[in-house]
């Protein structure tokens, strides 16, 4: 019995130690996230979330491109968004119509606002030249926008084409996948440095 707790003794010293040879850099890293992450969430909760600003706005472009895209297949329908105010607590969905039928509802949820916020907040707590940082700021976020908008107008065709189930399992499942995917490939082109960097 001695020895076994003396093996698991011996195990929690070496997970302690091993922990405590964290880089610096990563711990640096770390804290960084964690100091944006609380900043974010009270600045959103008390501030932005209450006023819709601007995750209203982006709702209404998003809505506005699901609809113009999806007339390029339906030039015969009439497609056109609006705000609409659902349940209690009241909850504003910027909804896609099409020949007054509802096809679509965009709830500030939805609307990639925080993806992008995520993908700016990682990119700009890694250290890289600012260079490299403009760029891919100034890249990734309208192809997060872009993205929002194919998978909002490919949810409204499921709709369409009554795949509700499908329409559930892409929104649900599917593009979140998918979006986490780019922002992973995303953050892991941004980190690596080429050699010649080095």
């Amino acid at each position: 019995m001695k020895r076994s707790i003396n093996c698991s003794e011996s195990k929690l010293n070496t997970i302690a130690m091993s922990s405590l040879q964290i880089p610096s850099a990563v711990k640096l890293f770390a804290i960084k996230i964690m100091i944006l992450f609380v900043l974010w969430e009270i600045i959103y909760t008390t501030v932005l979330f209450p006023s819709r600003i601007p995750d209203g706005q982006i709702s209404a472009i998003t809505a506005a491109g699901t609809a113009n895209l999806l007339s390029l297949f339906y030039r015969n329908d009439r497609l056109d968004f609006r705000l609409v105010e659902e349940g209690e607590p009241k909850n504003f969905k910027d909804t896609v119509f099409i020949n007054d039928q509802k096809l679509i509802g965009i709830a500030d949820g939805c609307n990639a606002f925080e993806l992008q916020i995520l993908y700016l907040g990682i990119l700009l707590c890694m250290q890289q030249p600012s260079r490299r940082t403009f760029w891919y700021c100034v890249i990734g976020v309208p192809f997060i926008s872009i993205c929002n908008i194919l998978r909002c107008s490919i949810i409204g065709w499921l709709n369409i084409s009554r795949h509700l189930n499908l329409s559930i399992f892409a929104h649900h499942y599917l593009f979140k996948m998918l979006m986490y995917g780019f922002l992973f490939f995303a953050w892991v082109s941004y980190s690596s440095v080429k050699k010649s960097h080095v």
